[in-house]
């Protein structure tokens, strides 16, 4: 911890700019663990991250371990939640993330043992991100009453907002049936904004 705080400051101090880099799904992380990282790295106030998640490759002491059952990879969906968590929290301090996940090489996932590698990756967790924005607003409102919300994005956005396969609009289908939600690109915006009609009583 301290060498990383008096490296930032370092480089800081040298006027360069300072990324970091967070990776979810390690030997004895959880959501506290997570947490706390994550409350360190918006104190050091960088100018971008980066979000991983853990990989067991070949040749590697994690490899031994893994082998000898004495590590084991977080679930693809925890891991999944938890690089979410990340996201929510630098875009709440607006710290730009430039890139979620490794990048889809062959050399490397010729070399993967475990850990869930996944080339969408990234949009998994955006999609993540969003579901819990959008459940969020919808949970606030009142309950036992017929709502239309009505969700805008830019277009560049939509396959994170929708979600892979339309994901999260199936989602919200099914899990909010009292609420209507209208999906609408608007380029006028450059990020998703979440409004809602007066409602009517049941």
């Amino acid at each position: 911890k301290e060498i990383v705080l008096n490296a930032v400051e370092l480089i800081k101090k040298a006027e360069i700019k300072v990324g970091v880099q967070l990776m979810v799904g390690m030997q004895g992380q959880d959501w506290k663990s997570i947490i706390s990282s994550t409350n360190l790295v918006l104190t050091l106030k960088p100018d971008m991250a980066r979000i991983y998640s853990l990989m067991i490759l070949k040749g590697t002491e994690l490899e031994k371990m893994y082998i000898k059952n004495e590590f084991a990879p977080k679930s693809l969906q925890e891991t999944i939640a938890q690089a979410s968590y990340i996201l929510q929290k630098l875009k709440e301090n607006n710290i730009p993330v430039i890139r979620i996940g490794l990048q889809a090489e062959e050399c490397l996932q010729e070399n993967i043992i475990a850990g869930e590698y996944h080339p969408a990756f990234g949009e998994m967790v955006s999609q993540h991100y969003y579901q819990m924005l959008v459940a969020k607003f919808c949970d606030d409102l009142p309950g036992k009453i017929r709502i239309t919300v009505k969700a805008e994005y830019p277009t560049k956005l939509t396959s994170k907002i929708i979600g892979i396969r339309q994901y999260n609009k199936k989602f919200f289908a099914k899990a909010y049936p009292n609420i209507t939600i209208n999906w609408c690109e608007n380029n006028e915006l450059v990020d998703l904004k979440l409004s809602f009609e007066q409602p009517r009583q049941l």
